[in-house]
């Protein structure tokens, strides 16, 4: 008699990107990893009643903080740009 396959579970999503606490924990697992290396600022925006802006890290002055936002912003135009090329 043939041995039975060996199956195994595999997660394919964790959580939705609907479910904000859960995606800011996994983000803060992935930096406690070092997954993007060693941070030094960290922006976070947050619209919910109200728009509120968070900013941490080393280098969180609310100049640094603006300056990592406006480079977010330039990352996500630039992807919108190269796919409408």
């Amino acid at each position: 008699m043939s041995e039975p396959p060996v199956l195994s579970v595999v997660t394919l999503m964790e959580s939705s990107l609907h479910d904000i606490p859960a995606k800011l924990r996994e983000l803060a697992n992935d930096v406690e990893a070092g997954k993007f290396g060693k941070p030094g600022t960290c922006a976070v925006v947050l619209f919910a009643d109200q728009l509120c802006v968070f900013g941490y890290g080393p280098d969180s002055a609310a100049p640094s903080v603006a300056i990592v936002l406006q480079a977010g912003v330039q990352k996500l135009a630039g992807t919108l740009v190269a796919h409408g090329s």
